[in-house]
């Protein structure tokens, strides 16, 4: 069995949109990633370890839960397909990897990004500003992921001119001055965002942008 996650005691036992609270185990996966060719994991801990995160990875594309939760329209969709995309890599599994990229391009991109790069599913919230830059934090860091030499995700942009660029440029004022934030207070952490944000190292270094990096 695995994690399910945010249970309602007496109603249902787990639901998909648990499955957004393992995205931390891609960090563990990438750290296996850099540390795999060192020696200081021993090879029949590698293949353990790597059968597990292929077993999770047919579980949660698979499974009526990671079903739901691939299709759940918000950032659950993007933190499902950032763990998809990195645990993909992880074990090699390339189609997965090209399922995910197209995903991205044909859905993620343009259902949740407006045109003026807002992610208006993250404004309905009760917490739209830190939604807002979680969002974009784990979009960017889907690019970062998947992204070749030969296909940026972050120069990518839909038939419409939609495209992650614009989602930075939206965000970058908000986070350089909150104050200037129009979509009203967050009903909580509102004092502690925002942080050293992901997006900014990542898109900062991808498109060679200084006031990103510096940020």
């Amino acid at each position: 069995m695995y994690f399910t996650g945010r249970r309602l005691w007496g109603r249902v036992s787990g639901r998909g949109i648990g499955i957004i609270d393992t995205i931390h185990l891609f960090e563990v996966a990438k750290s296996i990633m850099a540390m795999q060719d060192s020696g200081y994991i021993p090879q029949e801990d590698l293949i353990k370890i790597k059968d597990w995160f292929i077993e999770y990875l047919n579980w949660i594309t698979t499974h009526p839960y990671g079903i739901s939760e691939r299709d759940n329209g918000n950032n659950h969709s993007v933190c499902w397909a950032l763990q998809v995309a990195v645990f993909s890599e992880l074990v090699g599994n390339t189609e997965q990897s090209k399922f995910v990229r197209n995903m991205y391009k044909n859905e993620l991109l343009p259902q949740q990004l407006a045109l003026d790069g807002s992610f208006p599913l993250e404004l309905k919230r009760t917490k739209p500003y830190g939604y807002s830059l979680f969002n974009l934090d784990v979009m960017t860091a889907l690019c970062q992921v998947l992204s070749t030499q030969d296909n940026s995700l972050f120069s990518y942009t839909t038939d419409n001119g939609k495209g992650i660029k614009k989602g930075l440029s939206f965000l970058y004022s908000y986070v350089e001055d909150k104050n200037l934030w129009p979509n009203g207070k967050d009903v909580m952490y509102w004092d502690e965002w925002p942080v050293r944000h992901p997006f900014l190292i990542f898109s900062g270094l991808a498109l060679e942008n200084q006031d990103y990096i510096g940020l």
